[in-house]
């Protein structure tokens, strides 16, 4: 594994372990873009035609295909799964490319590798890459890192609205994410998923590791409580007590 990479994703394990508002201040400074927030500097959007936008395709060998103890994959899976990633960039631009190779690689290892791999036993997995905001409209919230998250967030919406056109094919579906991708997921939810009819193909909305409340949530969405329920949301954000307090 190449120098940059190992270090890019011990940081990313180090930053998951203690939460984003543990962070040293070290770090977040390191991170912290230099400029104000510019659309017209951000990296080109993604074409989601090019297959190159995506962290992981049911037709291609990818990290989603990496094998999962206990759970085989299902050979012709009767629903899909769209998995928006986590955060893996830590560069300084407000967003980060989608044909960073680092970003990517992390991306993939540290994300769809770990998470995506769940739900093999029952979907084809599609895991899009996106414009992912920097770290710190996180952690020091700002008018800049909102503009950034909404960049990365329109990313996912359109990646999701390609996904509906041209493989759903009114095939059922899980929407599952975590951490940023659970902020723009709830955009998928809101903006495509419950005002049309695509939300009676919807098994469940799985939104992990985000500060989504249980009102935000049930407003869209009732809560998952019997195993065999669909059109329901699971959401929790699990935290260290240090963060909790903070």
């Amino acid at each position: 594994m190449p120098r940059r990479l190992a270090i890019a994703l011990l940081v990313l394990v180090a930053i998951a372990v203690a939460g984003l508002r543990n962070v040293g201040p070290i770090t977040l400074a390191a991170l912290a873009p230099r400029r104000p927030f510019d659309r017209a500097a951000t990296p080109p959007a993604p074409r989601y035609d090019d297959p190159a936008a995506w962290s992981a395709l049911p037709w291609l060998a990818d990290a989603a295909d990496a094998p999962v103890a206990g759970l085989p994959a299902a050979e012709h899976p009767e629903a899909d799964v769209f998995y928006v990633h986590p955060s893996s960039y830590l560069g300084r631009a407000w967003n980060a490319s989608i044909d960073d190779a680092t970003t990517n690689a992390a991306t993939d290892a540290g994300a769809t590798r770990i998470q995506a791999t769940a739900f093999d036993g029952c979907c084809a997995v599609y895991a899009p890459r996106y414009r992912q905001a920097n770290l710190t409209a996180f952690t020091s919230p700002s008018d800049d890192g909102a503009r950034a998250l909404a960049l990365a967030g329109d990313d996912v919406v359109e990646a999701f609205r390609f996904y509906l056109e041209h493989w759903n094919h009114g095939r059922p579906f899980v929407l599952a994410a975590h951490s940023q991708g659970s902020i723009h997921a709830l955009r998928v939810l809101r903006e495509v998923v419950v005002p049309s009819d695509v939300r009676d193909r919807l098994v469940a909305a799985y939104l992990v590791g985000s500060p989504l409340g249980e009102a935000e949530a049930t407003a869209l969405l009732p809560a998952c409580d019997r195993p065999a329920q669909t059109g329901c949301i699971v959401a929790w954000n699990a935290r260290s007590s240090a963060a909790a307090s903070a």
